[in-house]
């Protein structure tokens, strides 16, 4: 249980399928940064845990075949203060109905 928490990220995106005629596709790389410690400050008598306080790099692509499809896939890699971040590969279908 945290007193105070802190988190943040920055992300850059493009659709590169812009620089192309009009088309139906949107082609999106991303690169993100992720900042957060939800127990930056613990009550007396608790003690943090360090595998919380993360530092997240993330880079993947979105791909739309339609306006309302979406396919995802990234790589995050993790690291802590413990010293034991887990890197992570995410895949994911999305539709907007």
């Amino acid at each position: 249980m945290g007193e105070r928490q802190y988190g943040g990220y920055l992300e850059a995106a493009y659709d590169v399928m812009t620089l192309r005629p009009a088309g139906q596709w949107s082609v999106i790389p991303f690169v993100r940064y992720e900042r957060l410690n939800p127990q930056d400050r613990v009550p007396a008598g608790f003690e943090k845990d360090p595998s919380l306080d993360q530092r997240i790099w993330t880079g993947g692509i979105g791909v739309k075949p339609l306006t309302n499809v979406v396919l995802k896939g990234d790589y995050q890699w993790v690291s802590n203060r413990a010293r034991n971040g887990t890197n992570r590969l995410n895949l994911a279908i999305g539709y907007l109905f």
